[in-house]
Protein backbone atom coordinates (compact mmCIF):
# COMPACT_ATOMS: atom_id res chain seq x y z
CA UNK A 1 0.00 0.00 0.00
CA UNK A 2 1.17 3.64 -0.62
CA UNK A 3 1.16 6.50 1.94
CA UNK A 4 0.60 9.78 0.36
CA UNK A 5 0.84 12.76 2.29
CA UNK A 6 0.30 16.91 1.30
CA UNK A 7 1.32 18.57 4.17
CA UNK A 8 1.16 22.56 4.56
CA UNK A 9 2.11 24.45 7.62
CA UNK A 10 -1.48 24.57 8.86
CA UNK A 11 -2.63 20.69 8.32
CA UNK A 12 -1.26 17.92 6.56
CA UNK A 13 -4.09 15.61 4.76
CA UNK A 14 -2.93 11.71 4.27
CA UNK A 15 -3.86 9.00 2.05
CA UNK A 16 -3.68 5.42 2.17
CA UNK A 17 -3.96 3.84 -1.58
CA UNK A 18 -4.49 0.07 -2.09
CA UNK A 19 -6.07 -2.23 -4.76
CA UNK A 20 -9.16 -2.42 -2.41
CA UNK A 21 -9.29 1.73 -2.42
CA UNK A 22 -8.20 4.21 -0.50
CA UNK A 23 -8.83 5.81 3.66
CA UNK A 24 -7.76 9.47 4.01
CA UNK A 25 -7.31 11.31 7.35
CA UNK A 26 -5.73 14.54 8.39
CA UNK A 27 -3.23 15.65 11.18
CA UNK A 28 -1.26 19.00 11.85
CA UNK A 29 1.07 20.45 9.52
CA UNK A 30 5.07 18.86 9.61
CA UNK A 31 7.12 22.33 8.51
CA UNK A 32 10.65 21.11 9.25
CA UNK A 33 11.40 24.46 9.61
CA UNK A 34 8.84 25.08 12.63
CA UNK A 35 8.93 21.22 14.49
CA UNK A 36 11.94 19.31 15.39
CA UNK A 37 12.66 15.69 13.98
CA UNK A 38 11.60 14.41 16.99
CA UNK A 39 7.82 16.31 16.87
CA UNK A 40 8.02 15.09 13.39
CA UNK A 41 8.27 11.98 14.15
CA UNK A 42 5.69 11.75 16.97
CA UNK A 43 2.86 13.61 14.78
CA UNK A 44 3.28 10.97 12.45
CA UNK A 45 3.06 7.78 14.67
CA UNK A 46 0.29 9.26 16.47
CA UNK A 47 -1.36 9.90 13.31
CA UNK A 48 -0.43 6.54 11.12
CA UNK A 49 -1.40 4.54 14.46
CA UNK A 50 -4.84 6.45 15.25
CA UNK A 51 -5.97 6.19 11.35
CA UNK A 52 -4.14 2.94 9.90
CA UNK A 53 -5.32 -0.69 10.61
CA UNK A 54 -2.64 -2.42 12.37
CA UNK A 55 -1.51 -5.62 9.79
CA UNK A 56 -1.88 -3.38 6.65
CA UNK A 57 1.75 -3.13 5.32
CA UNK A 58 2.63 0.32 3.89
CA UNK A 59 5.20 -0.26 0.75
CA UNK A 60 6.00 3.19 0.08
CA UNK A 61 5.58 6.83 1.18
CA UNK A 62 5.25 9.84 -0.94
CA UNK A 63 5.49 13.07 1.45
CA UNK A 64 5.15 16.29 -0.14
CA UNK A 65 5.85 19.06 2.76
CA UNK A 66 6.01 23.39 2.85
CA UNK A 67 9.59 24.03 4.01
CA UNK A 68 11.26 20.55 2.05
CA UNK A 69 12.25 22.32 -0.82
CA UNK A 70 16.28 21.42 -0.20
CA UNK A 71 17.54 18.12 0.77
CA UNK A 72 18.63 19.09 3.62
CA UNK A 73 15.25 19.12 4.85
CA UNK A 74 14.00 16.52 2.69
CA UNK A 75 16.61 14.38 4.48
CA UNK A 76 15.45 15.65 7.69
CA UNK A 77 11.99 14.60 7.15
CA UNK A 78 12.79 11.25 5.33
CA UNK A 79 14.79 10.42 8.53
CA UNK A 80 11.45 11.21 10.49
CA UNK A 81 9.53 9.13 8.72
CA UNK A 82 11.99 5.96 8.71
CA UNK A 83 11.69 6.36 12.50
CA UNK A 84 7.89 6.85 12.64
CA UNK A 85 7.38 3.65 10.12
CA UNK A 86 10.51 1.21 10.09
CA UNK A 87 9.02 -1.74 8.17
CA UNK A 88 8.03 0.69 5.00
CA UNK A 89 10.58 -0.03 2.18
CA UNK A 90 10.94 2.66 0.08
CA UNK A 91 10.20 6.94 1.04
CA UNK A 92 10.02 10.05 -1.19
CA UNK A 93 10.10 13.51 -0.22
CA UNK A 94 9.58 16.62 -1.88
CA UNK A 95 8.85 20.33 -1.87
CA UNK A 96 4.78 20.63 -1.73
CA UNK A 97 5.31 23.05 -4.57
CA UNK A 98 6.63 19.57 -6.59
CA UNK A 99 3.10 17.86 -4.87
CA UNK A 100 0.97 20.75 -6.21
CA UNK A 101 2.10 20.56 -9.79
CA UNK A 102 1.58 16.97 -9.73
CA UNK A 103 -1.91 17.38 -8.52
CA UNK A 104 -2.69 20.05 -10.95
CA UNK A 105 -1.08 18.90 -14.27
CA UNK A 106 -0.10 15.13 -13.70
CA UNK A 107 2.36 14.92 -17.11
CA UNK A 108 1.39 17.74 -18.60
CA UNK A 109 3.65 21.09 -18.82
CA UNK A 110 2.03 24.22 -17.02
CA UNK A 111 2.20 26.80 -14.37
CA UNK A 112 1.31 25.85 -10.98
CA UNK A 113 0.43 27.87 -8.14
CA UNK A 114 -0.14 27.36 -4.41
CA UNK A 115 -2.33 29.69 -2.32
CA UNK A 116 -3.13 28.37 1.08
CA UNK A 117 -1.36 28.81 4.66
CA UNK A 118 2.27 29.72 2.44
CA UNK A 119 2.00 30.92 -1.21
CA UNK A 120 4.69 30.20 -4.25
CA UNK A 121 4.41 29.07 -7.70
CA UNK A 122 6.77 26.92 -10.08
CA UNK A 123 7.29 26.00 -13.88
CA UNK A 124 6.56 22.21 -14.60
CA UNK A 125 7.71 20.48 -17.30
CA UNK A 126 5.37 17.79 -16.77
CA UNK A 127 8.16 15.69 -15.05
CA UNK A 128 9.65 18.76 -12.37
CA UNK A 129 9.83 21.76 -11.70
CA UNK A 130 12.27 23.61 -13.92
CA UNK A 131 11.99 27.44 -12.84
CA UNK A 132 10.72 28.33 -9.36
CA UNK A 133 10.81 32.38 -7.92
CA UNK A 134 11.99 32.37 -4.53
CA UNK A 135 10.27 31.60 -1.58
CA UNK A 136 10.50 33.80 1.07
CA UNK A 137 8.06 33.38 3.47
CA UNK A 138 5.48 35.31 5.10
CA UNK A 139 7.91 37.56 6.73
CA UNK A 140 9.67 38.87 3.66
CA UNK A 141 6.90 37.90 0.53
CA UNK A 142 4.32 34.79 0.29
CA UNK A 143 1.57 37.60 -1.13
CA UNK A 144 -1.78 36.01 -1.79
CA UNK A 145 -1.24 33.14 1.29
CA UNK A 146 -3.39 32.86 4.41
CA UNK A 147 -0.63 34.06 6.72
CA UNK A 148 0.25 37.30 4.75
CA UNK A 149 -3.60 38.65 4.14
CA UNK A 150 -3.94 37.72 8.24
CA UNK A 151 -1.63 39.90 8.99
CA UNK A 152 -2.63 42.93 7.35
CA UNK A 153 -5.85 42.03 8.15
CA UNK A 154 -5.24 41.90 11.82
CA UNK A 155 -3.22 45.02 11.33
CA UNK A 156 -6.19 47.24 10.29
CA UNK A 157 -8.48 45.41 12.95
CA UNK A 158 -5.77 46.86 15.49
CA UNK A 159 -5.49 50.38 13.89
CA UNK A 160 -8.80 50.54 14.14
CA UNK A 161 -9.46 51.18 10.33
CA UNK A 162 -12.45 48.85 9.84
CA UNK A 163 -15.95 49.59 10.14
CA UNK A 164 -17.81 49.16 14.20
CA UNK A 165 -20.18 46.49 12.75
CA UNK A 166 -16.77 44.48 11.29
CA UNK A 167 -14.60 45.00 14.57
CA UNK A 168 -17.53 44.03 17.07
CA UNK A 169 -18.39 41.14 15.26
CA UNK A 170 -14.39 39.90 15.10
CA UNK A 171 -14.12 40.13 18.98
CA UNK A 172 -17.78 38.79 19.37
CA UNK A 173 -16.14 35.67 17.63
CA UNK A 174 -12.97 35.42 18.55
CA UNK A 175 -13.09 36.35 22.14
CA UNK A 176 -9.34 38.10 21.67
CA UNK A 177 -7.95 41.54 23.73
CA UNK A 178 -5.93 43.50 22.04
CA UNK A 179 -2.88 42.04 23.89
CA UNK A 180 -3.73 39.08 23.50
CA UNK A 181 -3.72 39.12 19.96
CA UNK A 182 0.32 40.46 20.21
CA UNK A 183 1.35 38.31 21.93
CA UNK A 184 0.22 35.13 19.78
CA UNK A 185 1.26 37.17 17.11
CA UNK A 186 4.71 37.96 18.64
CA UNK A 187 5.28 35.33 21.34
CA UNK A 188 3.47 32.22 20.30
CA UNK A 189 4.09 29.53 18.19
CA UNK A 190 3.36 29.06 14.43
CA UNK A 191 2.39 32.59 14.27
CA UNK A 192 1.68 32.24 10.44
CA UNK A 193 -0.71 29.71 11.19
CA UNK A 194 -2.61 31.84 13.80
CA UNK A 195 -2.63 34.43 11.24
CA UNK A 196 -4.30 32.35 8.70
CA UNK A 197 -6.98 30.84 10.97
CA UNK A 198 -8.74 34.04 10.64
CA UNK A 199 -9.38 33.79 6.88
CA UNK A 200 -12.85 31.64 7.67
CA UNK A 201 -14.33 35.77 8.77
CA UNK A 202 -12.71 37.15 5.69
CA UNK A 203 -14.72 34.37 3.75
CA UNK A 204 -18.18 36.19 5.29
CA UNK A 205 -16.93 39.69 4.72
CA UNK A 206 -15.03 39.66 1.56
CA UNK A 207 -17.57 42.46 0.28
CA UNK A 208 -16.48 45.03 2.83
CA UNK A 209 -14.54 47.44 1.02
CA UNK A 210 -11.39 47.37 3.00
CA UNK A 211 -11.55 43.13 3.15
CA UNK A 212 -11.86 42.99 -0.37
CA UNK A 213 -9.01 45.81 -0.81
CA UNK A 214 -6.89 43.62 0.69
CA UNK A 215 -7.70 40.68 -0.63
CA UNK A 216 -6.92 42.22 -4.08
CA UNK A 217 -3.87 43.52 -3.58
CA UNK A 218 -2.38 40.57 -2.19
CA UNK A 219 -3.96 38.97 -5.54
CA UNK A 220 -2.68 41.56 -7.36
CA UNK A 221 1.21 41.03 -5.75
CA UNK A 222 0.70 37.67 -6.24
CA UNK A 223 0.22 37.78 -10.20
CA UNK A 224 2.84 40.18 -10.93
CA UNK A 225 4.97 37.87 -8.69
CA UNK A 226 4.63 34.31 -8.85
CA UNK A 227 3.32 34.23 -12.10
CA UNK A 228 4.03 37.19 -14.00
CA UNK A 229 7.57 36.40 -13.19
CA UNK A 230 7.69 33.58 -16.07
CA UNK A 231 7.89 36.00 -18.70
CA UNK A 232 8.46 33.51 -21.74
CA UNK A 233 6.99 30.61 -20.20
CA UNK A 234 3.28 32.51 -19.41
CA UNK A 235 3.15 33.26 -23.31
CA UNK A 236 2.27 28.89 -24.11
CA UNK A 237 1.27 27.35 -20.51
CA UNK A 238 -1.69 26.83 -18.83
CA UNK A 239 -2.08 28.47 -15.22
CA UNK A 240 -3.63 26.21 -12.43
CA UNK A 241 -3.89 26.81 -8.65
CA UNK A 242 -4.35 24.86 -5.47
CA UNK A 243 -4.66 25.79 -1.69
CA UNK A 244 -7.47 27.00 0.70
CA UNK A 245 -6.82 30.67 -0.18
CA UNK A 246 -7.51 30.08 -4.20
CA UNK A 247 -10.54 28.33 -3.88
CA UNK A 248 -12.69 30.17 -1.13
CA UNK A 249 -11.32 33.52 -2.89
CA UNK A 250 -11.83 32.27 -6.13
CA UNK A 251 -13.71 35.11 -7.89
CA UNK A 252 -11.66 37.94 -6.50
CA UNK A 253 -8.54 36.11 -7.73
CA UNK A 254 -9.36 35.27 -11.11
CA UNK A 255 -10.82 39.29 -11.65
CA UNK A 256 -7.35 39.42 -10.44
CA UNK A 257 -5.87 37.98 -12.77
CA UNK A 258 -7.75 38.72 -15.73
CA UNK A 259 -6.94 42.07 -15.61
CA UNK A 260 -3.75 41.63 -15.24
CA UNK A 261 -4.29 39.21 -19.04
CA UNK A 262 -3.59 35.89 -16.90
CA UNK A 263 -6.34 33.00 -17.25
CA UNK A 264 -6.52 30.53 -14.89
CA UNK A 265 -7.74 27.30 -16.07
CA UNK A 266 -8.46 25.40 -12.80
CA UNK A 267 -8.83 26.41 -9.22
CA UNK A 268 -8.40 22.87 -6.52
CA UNK A 269 -8.82 23.35 -2.97
CA UNK A 270 -6.87 20.32 -2.13
CA UNK A 271 -3.82 18.84 -3.90
CA UNK A 272 -4.16 14.72 -1.66
CA UNK A 273 -7.17 13.36 -4.39
CA UNK A 274 -5.45 14.70 -7.64
CA UNK A 275 -2.14 13.34 -6.09
CA UNK A 276 -3.92 9.93 -5.45
CA UNK A 277 -4.56 9.82 -8.96
CA UNK A 278 -0.91 10.79 -9.51
CA UNK A 279 0.22 7.85 -7.65
CA UNK A 280 -2.03 5.53 -8.75
CA UNK A 281 -1.36 5.11 -12.10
Amino acid sequence: MKLIADSGSTKTDWILLGDDGSDQFQTVGLNPYFLNQQEIVERIIEGVSNNINHGRQISSVHFYGAGCGLKEKQDFVQSAISQAIPEVDSIEVASDMLGAARSLFQGEKGIACILGTGANSCVYDGSKIIDNVPSLGYVLADWGSGAVIGREFISAILLRKFSKELVQAFYDRYQFTHVQLMERIYGGRFPNRFLASFLPFLVEWKDDELCRAILEDNFEKFVEYYILSYQEEIKDMKVKCVGSVAYHFREILESVANQKGVELVYVSKSPIQDLTAFHRD
